[in-house]
C-alpha cells in the first residue's frame, strides 16, 4: 500500500517466488547440453542440405518426399477442371496437393504407368473444394532429391564461411544465444505472473509512492499494470 516497506517485500517476494531475474532453473547437465547442441545444428545442416538438393532421376518406383513428372487432366463429367489441371507437372509426392488419395495411388508407380481415380478436390480449391472430380495422371518420370555433402564446399556455397567447422560453429553460436534469449524470457514471464497473481496495491488518490528495485524487477511493468497502460488477464491489482 502506500508504505514503501511492504512493497519492497513484496516485490522482493515476488521475485524470489519465480526463481529470481539471474537464477532459473537448473539446466541440463554439460553433457545432455552439448547432445542439444549437436542434435539443433545437425537439423540446421540438414534445413540447409534440403535448400541446395537438387532433383535427379531414378528408375525406382516413386516414393513419398520424390517428385514426379506428370500430366494430370481433371474432369467432371468428362468436363475438364482447368484450375486443377496440370500438364507437364513437377508434383511432390506425399505433399497432399491434390489428396490424400492421389498420394497414396503415385507411391509404387514408375515412369510411364497411368492411374485413373476419383477423390474430392481439398480445401486449396476455393469455391470447387469438397467436388467429387475423376483424376488421369500420366507418370513421366520420376524425381528423387540429392543432398550435397556436408564438407568445405557446400559450407562455401550455403554460407559466407569458408570451411564447414566455422559455419558449425556459428550454428553453435547461434544455439547457444537462442537458448539464453529463452531463459531471460522464460524468467521475465514467470516474474511477471507472479507479480500479477500475489500483489494487489491500493494506492489512495494523491498518494506519493516510488518503486524500488533493481533494473529488470519490472518497476516500469508494475507501473504500467498499475496505470493500466496494460492490462493482465489474471490476478488482481
Amino acid at each position: 500500500r502506500g508504505g514503501g516497506g511492504q512493497q519492497g517485500e513484496r516485490l522482493a517476494e515476488a521475485d524470489a517466488a519465480a526463481g529470481g531475474r539471474h537464477q532459473a532453473q537448473a539446466g541440463p547437465g554439460r553433457t545432455e547440453a552439448r547432445q542439444q547442441a549437436d542434435e539443433e545444428v545437425g537439423r540446421l545442416l540438414d534445413s540447409l542440405r534440403e535448400r541446395f538438393a537438387e532433383l535427379e532421376p531414378v528408375g525406382r518406383p516413386a516414393r513419398a518426399g520424390d517428385y514426379a513428372v506428370i500430366d494430370l487432366r481433371t474432369t467432371v463429367h468428362a468436363e475438364e477442371v482447368p484450375e486443377a489441371t496440370r500438364p507437364d507437372y513437377l508434383y511432390e509426392v506425399g505433399s497432399g496437393e491434390f489428396g490424400e488419395k492421389l498420394d497414396a495411388e503415385l507411391e509404387g508407380k514408375r515412369a510411364g504407368e497411368i492411374l485413373k481415380l476419383n477423390d474430392v478436390l481439398p480445401e486449396r480449391f476455393g469455391e470447387r473444394a469438397g467436388q467429387e472430380v475423376s483424376f488421369s495422371v500420366l507418370v513421366k518420370e520420376v524425381k528423387a532429391k540429392k543432398l550435397p555433402e556436408a564438407d568445405d564446399e557446400f559450407a562455401k556455397t550455403a554460407s559466407e564461411f569458408d570451411t564447414l567447422a566455422e559455419l558449425d560453429a556459428s550454428l553453435r553460436e547461434q544455439f547457444g544465444k537462442n537458448k539464453e534469449r529463452a531463459a531471460d524470457a522464460e524468467v521475465r514471464d514467470r516474474v511477471l505472473q507472479t507479480l500479477v497473481d500475489r500483489i494487489d496495491v491500493d494506492l489512495p488518490a494523491g498518494a506519493h509512492v516510488a518503486i524500488v528495485g533493481e533494473t529488470g524487477c519490472v518497476k516500469t511493468t508494475f507501473a504500467k499494470l498499475q496505470s493500466r497502460l496494460a492490462d493482465p488477464t489474471a490476478g488482481h491489482i
